[in-house]
C-alpha cells in the first residue's frame, strides 16, 4: 500500500484480521469430498471426478448422482453430518433449477436426474447444508448456479445393424407415385441378413431430440435380403403403403432408423444429405454398404449408379 498513511494501513490490516477471525465467518462447514454419477439402468460409473469433466451419457436413461461428504469439524473433532444434501438440475440454461433432496444410503447421499432427450445439455450442482446446526452451506461446484457442472446427452448407436437406409428421394415431382397416386418423398430400407427382420416397434426420425418420431405399425417386417419403401409425406391416414409423419427437407438433413424401446432406442443407421435437386435419388454404393451417391431410381431393387 505505497503512499497510504501508516494509521490507515494499520486500521485496514486490523479490520481484515478481525473479520477473518469473526465467529460468524468461522463456523463449521460441511465438505463435499466427491461427486460420482452413473447410468441408472446400466449401473456402471461414467465419471468419478468432483464435477470437473462433463461426461457423455445416453438418452432415455436417468442419471444417479452420489455424493460423499465430510462432517463439519471444530479442531480435530467431527461435530455431526450435514443436515441435508440437495441436488439441483435443469435441462436448459435459461430455466429454473429443480431441487431434489438426496437420500442417505450408507456413507453416501444419492439423488436421481430424470432422462432427457438426446442433444440436451443438463446442468447440475450439489448443496450440502448445516443451516439448522451451524448456519453454513457448501456447494459443489463452488459457484453453484453460476458455475454448475454439465453433461451432454448423447445418442445410443448400435455397433451393427441388419437393416440400413439404402436409397431416398427428397424432391419427388414425377419419379414414382405412392399408392394414392401422389409424388411424395420416400426412402428405401434394405435387409442385409439371411433372416426376416421385424420392424414393428422401430422408428424413423429426422430429429436428434425426438428419436421416436414415427413408429413402424404392427406386423411390419422386411424379408431376408429384401427391400421396403416408406413414404415420408405426413399422410398417416392413408390405408395403403407405409406413410411416416414427416417429410424430407430439400435443403438437406439427417434421417435415422432407430431400434425398439426394449432394445434401448439405439440408432441402427443414419444418413446425411445436402441440398437436393428434383427427382434425384441418393443411394448407397456399393448397394447396402457404401456412402450415398446419385443413383438410378430403383426403389425395391439393388442400387445402380447413374
Amino acid at each position: 500500500m505505497t503512499g497510504v498513511p501508516a494509521d490507515l494501513k494499520r486500521f485496514v490490516n486490523e479490520r481484515r484480521e478481525y473479520l477473518n477471525n469473526h465467529p460468524e465467518l468461522n463456523k463449521p462447514t460441511p465438505k463435499i469430498t466427491a461427486v460420482h454419477i452413473r447410468r441408472a439402468v446400466a449401473n456402471q460409473p461414467i465419471a468419478a471426478s468432483v464435477l470437473t469433466q462433463p461426461p457423455k451419457t445416453v438418452t432415455n436413461q436417468p442419471i444417479v448422482v452420489s455424493v460423499l461428504t465430510q462432517p463439519p469439524k471444530i479442531g480435530n473433532n467431527s461435530i455431526g453430518a450435514p443436515d441435508s444434501v440437495s441436488l439441483y438440475y435443469r435441462p436448459d440454461r435459461h430455466t429454473v433449477f429443480k431441487q431434489i433432496t438426496m437420500t442417505k444410503e450408507k456413507e453416501r447421499f444419492v439423488g436421481r436426474i430424470p432422462a432427457f432427450p438426446a442433444g440436451t445439455t443438463v446442468y447440475y450442482y450439489i448443496e450440502a447444508n448445516a443451516v439448522k446446526t451451524h448456519g453454513t452451506t457448501t456447494f459443489s461446484p463452488a459457484r453453484a448456479e453460476q458455475g454448475s457442472a454439465q453433461y451432454q446427452v448423447g445418442i445410443p448407436v448400435a455397433k451393427e445393424s441388419a437393416v440400413v437406409i439404402n436409397e431416398l428421394m427428397a424432391v419427388n415431382t414425377q419419379s414414382i407415385a405412392d399408392p394414392q397416386g401422389q409424388y411424395e418423398d420416400w426412402l428405401e430400407l434394405h435387409n442385409l441378413s439371411d433372416n426376416t427382420v421385424e420392424l414393428t416397434g422401430m422408428y424413423l426420425t429426422d430429429k436428434i431430440d425426438n428419436l421416436k418420431k414415427w413408429a413402424f405399425p404392427e406386423d411390419t417386417s422386411i424379408p431376408a435380403h429384401g427391400y421396403i419403401l416408406v413414404w415420408l409425406d405426413e399422410d398417416g391416414k392413408a390405408k395403403a403403403g407405409l406413410h411416416a409423419n414427416f417429410k424430407l427437407s430439400r435443403n438437406g438433413e439427417t434421417v435415422m432408423l432407430v431400434d425398439t424401446d426394449t432394445r434401448g432406442n439405439q440408432v441402427l443407421d443414419a444418413v446425411v444429405f445436402e441440398k437436393q435437386e428434383k427427382d434425384v435419388a441418393l443411394g448407397r454404393w456399393p448397394n447396402g454398404s457404401g456412402k450415398l451417391k446419385q443413383v438410378q431410381t430403383t426403389p425395391g431393387k439393388e442400387n445402380v449408379l447413374k
